[in-house]
């Protein structure tokens, strides 16, 4: 993978709309990728995304001055599987975070607060409502 990779090399044919040459990441443009310098990482939504500078990630606009920070939050571990959850969190109101498969896990087992700090968790219907 080059720099110019959207294209193949042999035959010049497209292979995506979207090339991050940081990232070697190839994609189509359906999601809005960008590539966030100081996550440092490629991102999707850029137009529904902001970066925090406390909280050190991207994070929904939705959230803009609405969530709890905290120093580098966004580099925590997943609070139920212990493993990094740096890209595709879940981050609760509390500012605790954890993957999307986790939190839903823990609905259906009816469990209904953040397990480090038991602050109610959003209520959410279902895998749909927690891709949003």
């Amino acid at each position: 993978i080059g720099e110019d990779s959207g294209n193949c090399r042999s035959c010049g044919t497209q292979i995506s709309v979207y090339f991050c040459s940081i990232c070697k990441h190839l994609t189509s443009m359906d999601m809005n990728p960008f590539h966030c310098e100081k996550c440092g990482i490629c991102r999707i939504h850029k137009d529904k995304s902001f970066h925090c500078e406390v909280c050190n990630v991207c994070l929904d606009k939705r959230l803009e001055g609405k969530h709890k920070c905290r120093p580098d939050s966004g580099h925590d571990e997943c609070c139920i599987c212990f493993e990094d959850a740096f890209s595709g969190c879940q981050i609760l109101p509390c500012s605790h975070v954890m993957h999307k498969e986790c939190a839903l896990d823990l609905i259906q087992r009816g469990i209904r607060t953040c397990p480090v700090c038991r602050q109610p968790l959003p209520k959410w219907r279902g895998r749909k409502s927690l891709n949003k």
